[in-house]
């Protein structure tokens, strides 16, 4: 069980830039605002569910160290998958 939740964030990962990748269009999107945008969306994916679903209530009884650190590692995540992606894509 308990390598079950880092296999889902791999998949909530993996699915976000997917999803990325399709919006974008195949275009290059700015850094400053896609990463954050991304990240966000990556955070609602993975703690929205469970919370919806009462597995858990985390983020209602979550402190603000609780959430620096889960904000923290998916506004990271939307970063590089931004700049990943914009690296990838050939120049306008």
């Amino acid at each position: 069980r308990a390598g079950l939740g880092p296999l889902i964030g791999y998949a909530t990962g993996v699915a976000a830039g997917v999803g990325f990748a399709l919006l974008t269009g195949g275009r290059r999107r700015p850094i400053a605002t896609a990463g954050p945008l991304l990240g966000a969306g990556v955070m609602v994916m993975s703690n929205g569910p469970m919370t919806v679903l009462k597995v858990t209530d985390h983020p209602r009884t979550w402190r603000r160290s609780d959430w620096i650190a889960d904000i923290v590692p998916h506004l990271l995540y939307g970063l590089a998958a931004t700049a990943t992606w914009n690296r990838l894509r050939p120049p306008s």
